[in-house]
C-alpha cells in the first residue's frame, strides 16, 4: 500500500499531463529486467584503504511490449550509510518493478561505498567525501542514459523527464546531488580534493553530457544544509517517519 501511494503522489506530482488509461497510475505492463549494465567506472578503496578501480553497475527496469517512445526515466538507490547495500535490495527492487509496470523506466544503480572512511574514522568530512563518491556515480549514470539517447535510444526515455530517489543514503544522495550545486555551497575541507575527484560532476563516466535531473522521491534522506535549496530548484516529494533515530526526521546532525 505504501508504493502504491507512494507512485500515485509522484505521478501527480511530476508528470504533469493526462493519464492515458491510467498509465503512470496502474499496473499496465509486465516488466523486462536488464542485469549488469555497466554505465561507469572510477576509482575507490578498500576497507584498508588500498585503491582499485570499481566498475559500476545497473539494473534496468523496462515495461514490457510497451510501444511509447518518450518514457520517464527514475533512479532509485539504496540505502546501508554508505557502508553497505547493493542494487538488490528487497525495496529497491520492489519500487523499480513497481513504477516499471506503470509504464516507468526504472533504474538500480550500485554506488562505490566508503567502509574506509566510516567504520573507523567516521566525521563530518568523511561523511561529505562519502556523500560526493555516490553523488558522482549517480550523475554518470544519468549521463549514460543521455548518451544513450542520443546515440542509440535503447531505452526510449524522455530526458525531460528524469527523477532520482531512494531510500535513507540513496535519498542522501539524490538530494545533495541536486542541491549541492555550486561551488560556493561545498564545505571548505573539501577544497583541496575538489578537482582531483571532478568538481560536482565527478570522474565516473559519460562526461560531456548532462547530469541534471527534474525531481526527487526522498524516502528518509537529508539534505547537507537547507540554505542549498533555493527559489526554482528542482521539487521533491519526501516521506520519513518521525521516530527514525539514523536519519533524524526534525533538523540534527546525521
Amino acid at each position: 500500500m505504501k508504493i502504491i501511494l507512494l507512485i500515485t503522489f509522484v505521478s501527480i506530482c511530476f508528470l504533469q499531463e493526462d493519464f492515458q488509461d491510467n498509465r503512470y497510475l496502474s499496473e499496465q505492463f509486465n516488466v523486462d529486467i536488464i542485469y549488469e549494465v555497466q554505465y561507469g567506472q572510477n576509482i575507490n578503496q578498500t576497507v584498508l584503504g588500498s585503491e582499485y578501480s570499481e566498475n559500476l553497475y545497473m539494473d534496468i527496469y523496462l515495461p514490457e511490449n510497451d510501444n511509447f517512445n518518450e518514457r520517464p526515466l527514475i533512479f532509485f538507490l539504496f540505502g546501508g550509510s554508505f557502508i553497505g547495500g547493493s542494487k538488490s535490495s528487497s525495496d529497491i527492487v520492489a519500487l523499480c518493478n513497481n513504477y516499471a509496470k506503470r509504464g516507468y523506466v526504472a533504474v538500480a544503480i550500485d554506488y562505490r561505498l566508503s567502509q574506509h572512511l566510516l567504520l573507523f574514522n567516521a566525521n563530518e568530512e568523511n561523511a561529505y567525501k562519502a556523500v560526493m563518491k555516490a553523488i558522482h556515480d549517480l550523475k554518470a549514470a544519468i549521463r549514460y542514459f543521455k548518451m544513450n539517447d542520443e546515440l542509440f535510444d535503447d531505452y526510449k526515455i524522455d530526458v525531460d523527464r528524469v527523477y532520482a530517489g531512494g531510500y535513507s543514503a540513496g535519498a542522501v544522495t539524490a538530494i545533495n546531488a541536486a542541491y549541492l550545486n555550486e561551488y560556493n555551497e561545498i564545505p571548505t575541507f573539501l577544497y583541496d580534493d575538489y578537482d582531483s575527484i571532478g568538481g560536482l560532476e565527478g570522474l565516473s563516466g559519460n562526461s560531456g553530457y548532462d547530469s541534471s535531473f527534474h525531481g526527487i522521491v526522498n524516502l528518509s534522506g537529508a539534505v547537507g544544509n537547507k540554505d542549498w535549496i533555493v527559489e526554482n530548484d528542482i521539487p521533491i516529494v519526501s516521506m520519513h517517519g518521525n521516530l527514525d533515530d539514523v536519519v533524524p526526521y526534525n533538523d540534527d546532525l546525521v
